[in-house]
């Protein structure tokens, strides 16, 4: 994992604070795989997810996603399925 974080360091320029931060996030959804982890990072990185407060405020978006889509679940009487892109952005 150390190398992973210093790639993410290396290749988007995200300090490591906020490499902390994704890794914190990919480990609650329970995806802690390197390339996931990376996806992550570039998107940020594109995104200008810098920075303490930058990603504070992602990390707040996704969580309120995946509260309102686990409302979702609970009213359809659907369990442990990601929302589709189209589901996402409705």
């Amino acid at each position: 994992m150390s190398s992973c974080i210093v790639s993410i360091y290396d290749d988007y320029g995200i300090p490591a604070e906020v490499v902390v931060m994704i890794f914190n996030y990919a480990k609650t959804v329970g995806k802690t795989s390197t390339s996931y982890i990376h996806s992550i990072a570039k998107e940020w990185s594109e995104n200008e997810i810098n920075s303490i407060d930058a990603a504070e405020n992602k990390l707040k978006e996704l969580s309120e996603k995946l509260l309102a889509w686990k409302k979702v679940e609970k009213s359809l009487g659907i369990f442990h399925r990601s929302p589709t892109k189209k589901e996402e952005s409705a």
